[in-house]
């Protein structure tokens, strides 16, 4: 799982078509990172679900319509099989549980240890 959140760079437009573009760019790095961090060879990173906080851009036609597009052709962003929008408070708890979870991944595995957690994330492990 990768959790990003970036300063866009498409600034042209509607205010969905800001946001749409701005979801893609940033998932579309996020993918590139996260295929560079794990190894694939030569295959494809698939089977990606985007959840994004729910807000009056994402739930435009405008938005979604683009979104749905890029998913069927746009380079990296079809990997992409499903952009949903959740309760934003919903979506920071998940995020949270997510990096418990992976902060445990870490200790168990010997890369970060309780210290290191807490001290370079403000992570504590109970």
């Amino acid at each position: 799982m990768i959790l990003m959140n970036r300063l866009g760079t498409i600034i042209q437009g509607s205010p969905p078509v800001i946001y749409a573009g701005n979801v893609i760019e940033t998932a579309k790095v996020a993918v590139g990172k996260f295929h560079s961090l794990h190894n694939f060879g030569g295959r494809r990173v698939n089977n990606i679900e985007l959840i994004m906080d729910r807000n009056h851009h994402n739930c435009d036609p405008e938005c979604r319509q683009i979104i749905a597009e890029a998913a069927e052709s746009n380079g990296r962003f079809k990997a992409v099989d499903a952009a949903v929008q959740i309760n934003s408070a919903a979506s920071r708890l998940l995020q949270l549980a997510d990096v418990a979870a992976y902060s445990r991944m870490w200790i168990h595995k010997r890369e970060e240890n309780a210290r290191g957690l807490r001290e370079t994330f403000g992570i504590l492990v109970l």
